[in-house]
């Protein structure tokens, strides 16, 4: 029985330095220039070994991916693990899929640009590898709503688009850090901007018909389409900066 133990134990070692090394390459070379052999050789082992452990390269690169959101997973369990508002998870959320995303940065532009390199069969695979994160958010969004915080619409719906929006943003952020081309102190205002603006989307107000406007709701809707000004603004300017390199 020992003995068992430790050849798991061994054979989940091994599985391991294969995806390190798998991630590593992919980092450094796009998806159809990686070969099975650049793989073996940074996890030094044999062609045949890789085999034992997945199917080919596909394989390996959904298992990459895999890997990736569980990791990613698990650094937002710990930031919001304690926060009970749903609005504060949701800000302090954000910056922590920036920062995760930057400091794998070659991992992770890997994913966005190669990702389009799977077979159309394995995109549906692809797709549902993100659906933990969706969910987790999907969640806090339905207990916003029960709680009266959020005035959205369907939360699954929101949540999907949301991370689209989002992994669309940090694919152009890390783009532009990887062309030395970020303005000072765009890494640091980016996040923060996001969330803030995920944020007010969350808790905005229904629409209303003008006649059913209050005096004290007029001030309010006068107030919140200055911000929403304020916002578009900021989105142009954005929009701007990520302009030549999209």
């Amino acid at each position: 029985m020992a003995a068992k133990k430790e050849s798991s134990s061994r054979r989940g070692d091994r599985k391991e330095q294969i995806l390190e090394a798998a991630s590593e390459v992919f980092s450094h070379k796009g998806y159809n220039e990686v070969t099975v052999a650049d793989i073996t050789s940074g996890a030094g082992i044999a062609k045949g070994t890789l085999y034992l452990y997945f199917h080919g390269k596909e394989d390996l690169f959904l298992e990459v991916i895999r890997n990736a959101v569980h990791r990613l997973r698990l650094a937002l369990g710990e930031a919001v693990g304690e926060v009970d508002d749903p609005l504060e998870r949701v800000r302090v959320s954000v910056p922590v899929i920036f920062d995760f995303c930057r400091r794998e940065a070659g991992l992770y532009l890997a994913i966005f640009q190669q990702a389009s390199f799977l077979q159309s069969e394995r995109q549906k695979e692809y797709n549902a590898l993100y659906e933990p994160l969706a969910k987790d958010f999907q969640r806090t969004i339905e207990e916003g709503m029960r709680r009266g915080i959020f005035k959205a619409g369907d939360p699954e719906v929101i949540s999907h688009g949301v991370f689209g929006f989002l992994a669309s943003l940090i694919y152009q952020w890390l783009l532009l850090e990887s062309a030395d081309g970020a303005p000072e102190g765009y890494a640091e205002e980016m996040p923060d901007t996001i969330a803030r603006f995920f944020c007010y989307g969350l808790v905005g107000e229904a629409i209303i018909g003008p006649g059913e406007l209050s005096e004290g709701l007029r001030a309010q809707c006068r107030h919140q389409l200055e911000e929403i000004r304020d916002w578009q603004q900021e989105l142009v300017r954005l929009e701007k900066i990520l302009k030549p390199y999209t």
